[in-house]
């Protein structure tokens, strides 16, 4: 048995062993079929079945493959795997000697070993059988307890479900509190689930305490770029949805266009948001229905506040063609700084309708911001604003390193040559504009200060 683990035990070392003959990839697949074949058929008749096991903490389901060809009986080895200490490699025997055994026959044993294993194998037993609805018809004739202990415990491991699986794997996972496993089984094909069922789903991982969303950040964005893409559910129920999962978002294929739409529809919800995480500045009190119960759940909001208006960047004012029209925009930002003042947050709401101005694209003529934003900070004409809008800038450059400031003073340059272009229009958005060439050219300064110490110090 020993001398025929490296076989099985990696394939790296089997595929190695072929590289001397100079074959081609179908020849070295055949030529290790070969070997692997007569080490099986050797173990087998010189050593029986525990010779064969012996091999499963070196592969379990590569060991399968080969040890079903000679298994005559099926329950025998199963029963054996099941005394044995329950571990990965031999549930991924099992799992691969099971799929590997021809229907109906595969059921038919499965069934006759749960009538004498205890609950707890029997369990693991149909862990291992494949995860498909003819598995979950025979299941459906043991008990109860049995089947919610199978239901809680699967791992949902499957290449592709059909439709009505996809909606029976959500609702029984849902069911025993898996909704995330439930995600994890049914991505990518959200096609075949209905609208209702996705939705509740949805409802239920947001309710579930199961998962760390960012385990299945990238299946929450597949669902629901497939739940907006069929053009049923109205834009503020996706907008909550995207709320509900912004943790989810933040980096995600899906983002949040939906809600940013809402934002740039709504200021009192840009406002409301803004209220989640930064506090009034004048002691009042802000409406009942803002009020969140419990230190968690406020952080936890504020969390998820910050990440949307750090995450919005459609700019109010925006027209269907992309267009940034100067009067809708003002009209919004005017209605959006009452509710800021209403709400005693006049000096953070200018900041961050600076940041949010700050997001703007380039304009036809190449300078930037594009005119009906400058407009609008002309009309602003608040420090509070031109701060966030700088800050806004600055930010979105993340993290640099360097042995120079180069990269800086590029920058500079390049926003340098912006504000040249809107001075004579716009005089008090050029001298925003400026002030971040200003913070590129001490950066670059700074930079270059510490790449001389640096060689100073090496020397």
């Amino acid at each position: 048995v020993i001398r025929h683990l490296w076989l099985f035990a990696s394939a790296r070392d089997a595929w190695r062993a072929t590289e001397s003959g100079h074959l081609d990839y179908e020849a070295q697949l055949a030529l290790i079929d070969g070997w692997r074949g007569a080490a099986m058929e050797e173990i087998w008749d010189v050593h029986g079945l525990s010779g064969v096991l012996t091999l499963v903490g070196n592969g379990g389901r590569r060991v399968a493959r080969y040890a079903v060809r000679h298994a005559t009986d099926v329950a025998a080895v199963l029963r054996e795997c099941l005394g044995r200490e329950e571990s990965h490699f031999f549930d991924a025997f099992m799992r691969e000697f099971i799929a590997e055994c021809a229907d109906p026959a595969e059921s038919d044993v499965l069934r006759e070993l749960s009538t004498c294993l205890p609950e707890e194998l029997t369990v693991r037993l149909w862990r291992c059988a494949p995860f498909r609805e003819q598995t979950w018809r025979v299941l459906e004739t043991l008990p109860k307890r049995t089947r919610t202990q199978y239901w809680k415990t699967v791992s949902p491991l499957v290449w592709r479900l059909s439709k009505s699986e996809c909606m029976e794997v959500i609702e029984r996972l849902s069911e025993t509190g898996r909704p995330g496993a439930a995600v994890l089984a049914v991505d990518p094909f959200w096609e075949d689930v209905e609208t209702a069922c996705l939705k509740r789903l949805l409802t239920a991982v947001m309710a579930s305490d199961e998962d760390d969303l960012t385990r299945i950040a990238d299946k929450i964005s597949s669902a629901l770029s497939s739940l907006a893409s069929r053009g049923v559910v109205a834009e503020e129920e996706m907008a909550s949805l995207e709320f509900d999962f912004i943790g989810a978002l933040e980096d995600s294929e899906h983002g949040i266009p939906n809600l940013e739409r809402q934002l740039s529809k709504d200021p009192a919800l840009f406002v409301q948001i803004l209220a989640y995480c930064d506090n009034r500045d004048d002691g009042g009190e802000d409406p009942p229905e803002w009020h969140v119960e419990g230190n968690a759940q406020q952080r936890s909001l504020a969390h998820e506040a910050d990440a949307v208006l750090r995450l919005a960047a459609c700019v109010p004012g925006t027209d269907e063609d992309g267009v940034v029209q100067l009067e809708p925009l003002w009209r919004w930002l005017v209605e959006a700084r009452d509710f800021c003042a209403k709400r005693g947050r006049s000096a953070v709401g200018d900041r961050l309708l600076g940041e949010l101005l700050a997001k703007a694209p380039t304009g036809e003529d190449g300078a930037w911001p594009v005119p009906a934003v400058c407009g609008a900070l002309e009309r602003l004409h608040s420090e509070d604003a031109a701060e966030g809008f700088c800050i806004a800038v600055l930010n979105a450059r993340g993290v640099v390193w360097g042995p120079s400031g180069d990269q800086d003073r590029e920058l500079a340059a390049k926003f340098r040559r912006h504000a040249q272009q809107r001075r004579a229009d716009y005089p008090f958005a050029s001298s925003v504009v400026e002030r971040i060439a200003e913070q590129y050219e001490k950066s670059a300064t700074r930079r270059d200060d510490e790449a001389t110490l640096a060689k100073r110090l090496n020397k």
